[in-house]
């Protein structure tokens, strides 16, 4: 058996302060799927405890939280004493200190797929093939008349 699969139930729950994160700041188990390239099913047997979660998952949605508190903060709303971004914080808080306990490797490779994801989800944002090809449409006909 390998490492992840000796824990017990009540120890597969000690890292789902990400869960509740995500889910403050609009992070649906379905996004979370997507962005792993799993099925959401796996999603809630982490979130709830019925499967460990590999320590590599572990790593790329603690990045996933910090990135997604750190693009709502720009749009925080001034004067505000109470918002859910301060408690999504808290509960990135809770959970690096959870995954102190992470093997460097594992650490390694979730940052490596989350920064591919990162890019990937960028990327496609900003290039926007549709419109590319609507503007490139055009462009050609401009060129033919």
């Amino acid at each position: 058996m390998t490492e992840n699969t000796d824990k017990t139930h009540s120890e597969t729950n000690n890292f789902a302060p990400v869960f509740k994160g995500l889910a403050l700041v609009g992070v649906t188990g379905k996004d979370m799927a997507a962005a792993l390239r799993l099925s959401t099913a796996s999603i809630s047997k982490w979130r709830n405890g019925h499967t460990v979660m590999p320590d590599e998952a572990r790593v790329f949605l603690t990045l996933m939280l910090g990135d997604h508190i750190e693009r709502a903060g720009e749009y925080r709303g001034k004067g505000e004493t109470t918002n859910p971004l301060d408690e999504a914080l808290h509960v990135l808080h809770q959970q690096e200190e959870l995954n102190n306990d992470i093997p460097a490797m594992a650490i390694r490779e979730g940052a490596l797929r989350y920064r591919l994801w990162w890019n990937a989800s960028r990327n496609t944002a900003c290039l926007k093939p549709a419109e590319m090809m609507r503007d490139l449409g055009s462009q050609v006909a401009a060129g033919i008349r």
